[in-house]
């Protein structure tokens, strides 16, 4: 239970204190309310500096669930939190239990607060402005900047840096008590609460827009769009939205309806004006009155607005039943968690945002219900969706160097897209494709990629067998639409692979690399790095980079690869039906060893196709830097992101692990003989008992260091050892009919034997 008299940090303890929706922002401080937050300031530093007790009156409010809601002291409460935080920071104690204090009035002023506590903040120089430092920290988002209680609460911030600032009060916060009072002690309900928070509580946007849209409507003479919008406003489409429980939990539909209408409204204000940017539509959200004015006089737009809303349950039902994560018959994937892209406009409080392809698939979908009056024809609809998806998904770039793409998208390109005769066509998409020119001016969609779409659209024309093949195929989690490696003339083949790729690319790792390889050097090339380029074999749950086309890629090297790939993997596959992926691959290596016109050990490829389990894993990220393009031999800078990285010689790590594996034919004692040991230069070299040490391993020879009491003449002349210094190194001559692996080992079974 607690006590009647207690203290900010004993409350928080005991429950989440939670500002409720119904209370006005954070106001104390305001720029006209510096003179009482002065000296309310003043006043708890003359008690903290005395130790003396500060009594900060009487805080109500509601109890339930171990959660206090206050009815009055949301200012007080605040203002407390702001000083646990700076005093916290300041002096470096741990303020976690801050995070039960939170804000429902808006989402920002509660994701502010979090990320107020989370994020390392430690400046607190004399003149400082700490509400600029934290501005401009890569956490704080620009639009906070309007919520007037994250305004407040930077400015209150700045005024406890000014009179605190030589001060360590963390501990003696606790001084600051005040009454703590219970409504249900007493028997007083909700109604009371909202009765008395009512005076003086701002209107929502909600209310706003209402009376803004009315007035709109009258000055300017739209009366039948004012009776239509006066009779549905707070019947139809407020009982709308809540069957559809477009709700929040305290049971309101306001910011369902603006999402829903900030949404509309952005879409239809970037087609009809050619340049326009983000900042332009968010500075018209800023005043509803000026948005309502720039969008809403022509009637055509405020007719699509009533019309999506009046079929607003069946464009619901279409994103609910229609929109999969993945790959699903008759459904079209979006590759993300929460494909209902409606709900993720309607929600966006939640953190599912939209981004900027999917605004245009919904702009898609409730465009063509407002124009065909809700009688859609669903397929043909979702054809379409596919199409911009594909194209849309495929405005993206390899992040330099790194195994990562980037959507390239930008807002300014949405006016030109949502303007295309593809977007706007109202007869079979496929036909559009085939029968008409589709300009791409403006759009960032390259022609190669339109160029795809058209050739799957005749490829597939009159055989839903095949459309049900290709959309398979494009909907792996790894293609993402684009089939530029995949559209095999061999359309046999074609349906193989789209019913097998899942399986393949699920298999381990260096199986899937090492059987790849055994059709050809299909390394792809990521970008620059440092002093040389980098390069790409792949990993698990990154596949889409080796499987899609980036811009520096040969397509027709590319479909080659697959296509031999797949055909083989069929030939096993048809041949050794108990096989599952995992073993064919294997078999696939296999056949490859076996094969002497395959062996070259004066190839890299050979030694990663027959030691890549050694060399590959399912966690590390699989690339390299290759110095020297005329060098078959050397790979180096494995597994580092940067040319500054520790990386390992390729051989060294698959010697390393062979005299692991062989360790009991080689005299050890135990294993300990045998370690990897990081040298100054950052990579990483073998030392044996010391009496050997192996350094790295190029197109020479291994770079070896023996003992100073080794004898050469143990050593028979079957090994070609070349001194390279006075140190004791030397490089040993690769005999290039032998596997350089099995010749390190038999030296160092040698060298160990005597």
């Amino acid at each position: 239970m607690l006590k009647n008299i207690t203290n900010f940090k004993k409350l928080i303890e005991e429950c989440q204190i939670k500002i409720p929706i119904i209370q006005r922002d954070y106001a104390q401080g305001r720029i006209e309310a510096s003179v009482i937050r002065d000296k309310f300031l003043d006043n708890i530093l003359a008690h903290l500096n005395n130790n003396k007790e500060m009594r900060l009156d009487f805080i109500y409010g509601s109890v339930k669930n171990d959660v206090f809601l206050p009815l009055d002291g949301q200012q007080r409460l605040t203002t407390i939190f702001l000083l646990y935080w700076y005093f916290g920071k300041k002096e470096d104690k741990e303020i976690d239990f801050l995070k039960k204090f939170t804000y429902e009035t808006r989402a920002s002023s509660r994701e502010f607060c979090q990320k107020l506590i989370q994020e390392e903040f430690n400046t607190f120089e004399d003149g400082d402005k700490l509400s600029e430092k934290i501005k401009n920290s890569s956490w704080f988002l620009y639009f906070w900047d309007n919520d007037p209680t994250i305004k407040s609460m930077l400015a209150m911030i700045d005024d406890i840096h000014k009179k605190f600032n030589n001060e360590e009060f963390f501990d003696k916060l606790e001084l600051l008590k005040f009454h703590f009072i219970k409504l249900e002690n007493f028997n007083l309900d909700d109604d009371l609460y909202i009765k008395m928070n009512a005076r003086g509580k701002k209107l929502t946007d909600f209310e706003i827009f209402k009376a803004e849209f009315e007035k709109f409507l009258i000055s300017n003479k739209k009366n039948l769009f004012k009776e239509y919008f006066i009779k549905n406003i707070d019947g139809e489409w407020t009982d709308l939205f809540w069957r559809l429980g477009f709700k929040n939990k305290h049971h309101l539909i306001d910011d369902a309806f603006m999402n829903f209408f900030y949404f509309i409204s952005e879409m239809l204000h970037v087609k009809n004006k050619e340049k326009t940017t983000v900042i332009d539509f968010e500075n018209m959200k800023k005043n509803i009155s000026k948005l309502i004015e720039n969008v809403y006089f022509d009637d055509e737009n405020i007719d699509f607005f009533f019309k999506a809303i009046k079929y607003l349950e069946n464009i619901a039902n279409f994103n609910k039943e229609n929109l999969s994560v993945n790959f699903e018959k008759n459904k079209l994937a979006l590759f993300d968690k929460y494909p209902d892209l409606l709900i993720k406009v309607i929600n966006n409080d939640k953190g599912n945002l939209i981004n900027l392809q999917q605004k245009i698939l919904l702009f898609i979908i409730i465009s063509n219900f407002v124009e065909n009056e809700s009688n859609i024809n669903v397929v043909n609809l979702l054809d379409k969706l596919r199409i911009v998806r594909n194209l849309i998904q495929r405005i993206r770039a390899l992040k330099q160097g790194k195994i990562d793409y980037t959507a390239t998208l930008s807002y300014e390109k949405l006016h030109y897209i949502l303007n295309m005769s593809l977007v706007n066509a109202k007869e079979n998409i496929y036909t559009h494709l085939i029968n008409n020119e589709v300009k791409l001016t403006n759009t960032d969609i390259s022609k190669d990629s339109l160029d795809q779409e058209v050739y799957k659209a005749k490829y597939t024309q009159n055989d839903n067998n095949l459309k049900c093949v290709i959309q398979k195929l494009e909907d792996y989690k790894y293609i993402c639409g684009d089939l530029s490696f995949f559209l095999f003339e061999d359309k046999e083949l074609l349906e193989f692979a789209s019913y097998n790729i899942d399986k393949i690319f699920n298999s381990e790792t260096h199986l899937i690399i090492r059987s790849l390889l055994t059709i050809d050097d299909y390394v792809k090339y990521i970008g620059f790095a440092g002093s040389g380029s980098k390069y790409y074999f792949g990993v698990n749950n990154k596949w889409e980079i080796l499987l899609t086309k980036n811009n520096q890629d040969d397509i027709e090297n590319y479909i080659n690869l697959f296509y031999n790939f797949f055909k083989k993997y069929k030939f096993i596959k048809d041949n050794f039906s108990d096989y599952d992926s995992n073993k064919i691959l294997e078999h696939l290596i296999s056949d490859y060893l076996n094969n002497e016109s395959n062996i070259d050990y004066t190839s890299w490829i050979y030694y990663f196709i027959k030691y890549g389990d050694k060399i590959f894993n399912n966690i590390e990220k699989n690339y390299f830097v290759w110095y020297d393009d005329e060098d078959n031999f050397n790979i180096n800078k494995m597994y580092g992101e940067t040319m500054g990285s520790k990386y390992v010689n390729t051989y060294v790590k698959i010697l390393y692990k062979e005299i692991y594996k062989e360790i009991s034919n080689i005299n050890f004692d135990d294993k300990n003989e045998v370690s990897l040991i990081e040298d100054e230069q950052r990579s990483e070299y073998i030392k044996i008992a010391d009496k050997i040490e192996i350094i790295s391993c190029n197109k020479n020879g291994w770079l070896i260091k023996l003992n100073d009491d080794f004898s050469m003449e143990n050593i028979n002349s079957d090994f070609v050892l070349e001194k390279k210094d006075k140190n004791g190194v030397y490089i040993l001559k690769h005999n290039k009919s032998q596997d350089v692996i099995e010749m390190a080992q038999e030296l160092i079974n040698t060298i160990q034997n005597n």
